[in-house]
Order: C-alpha cells, then sequence, then structure tokens
C-alpha cells in the first residue's frame, strides 16, 4: 500500500498534482489547527463549496478531494499547530514508523508553513526509504 503524508496550506494546486501523479492508497493530511473561527487549512480538504483557489484571488475551485476524486474513507487529518516544528517532527516520525516497515511512505511539503515542512521533512528523512 502507498501511503502520502502532505502538509497542507494555502494552495490546492501543488497538492492536487501531488494526489494525481503519486496515485496513493491513502492519505494523511497535516492542516493548521483552528486557532481562531475558519483559520484551519482543513477546509481545504473536505470544505463545502468553492474552497480553494489561489490565495490572493477569491476562492473559485472545490476542496483538493472532490478535485482529486480521492476518497474520504482512505484520509485521515492531523491538525497541528502550524508554527510547532518540533511536535510536528515528533507526530510524523510517529506516524510514518507506524507503516514504514509494511508500506511504502511518501511526503510530500509543498504546502503548509516553513515549521509543518520543516517537521515533516525531518521526521522523514529519519527512514531511508522514504519517499
Amino acid at each position: 500500500m502507498k501511503i502520502l503524508l502532505m502538509t497542507v496550506g494555502g494552495s490546492d494546486v501543488p497538492l492536487v498534482f501531488s494526489i494525481k501523479e503519486n496515485k496513493p492508497d491513502y492519505i494523511i493530511f497535516f492542516c493548521s489547527e483552528d486557532k481562531e473561527p475558519n483559520s484551519s487549512s482543513r477546509v481545504m480538504i473536505d470544505g463545502e463549496g468553492l474552497v480553494c483557489g489561489d490565495p490572493c484571488e477569491e476562492k473559485s475551485r472545490p476542496n483538493i478531494l472532490k478535485q482529486t476524486g480521492f476518497p474520504y474513507e482512505k484520509v485521515r487529518i492531523e491538525e497541528v499547530d502550524p508554527d510547532d516544528a518540533y511536535r510536528i517532527y515528533l507526530h510524523a516520525r510517529s506516524i510514518i514508523n507506524q507503516y514504514y516497515k509494511e508500506h511504502e511512505v511518501l511526503v510530500d511539503f509543498t504546502g503548509g508553513t516553513k515549521s509543518m515542512t520543516a517537521g515533516l521533512l525531518l521526521a522523514a528523512a529519519e527512514f531511508p526509504n522514504c519517499k
């Protein structure tokens, strides 16, 4: 089974591309937690209506799952503090450790805050077979 871990930020385009290119069997999204009403990047994954678009423009596309046709049942959403790279690293490392021995694990850190991407990248670097 191919597991894809992704950080989610302001743009859906690189995530949609990655899902279509990598064709994962299961996706684990790292989203920013909801510190203020409607501030979580989770809306880009499972929000209703037009929730995606370029950060400086009006939202013009549906959520990432609808754009890719990826089933919600094969998704896990992890809400994290987007500015705590160390906690994200620990959390990502724990998740990768659960899967890497028996599954192909890929990480995509093109979205999210710099702290989110750093945490995921550092965690992935500890596992030689992680792509």
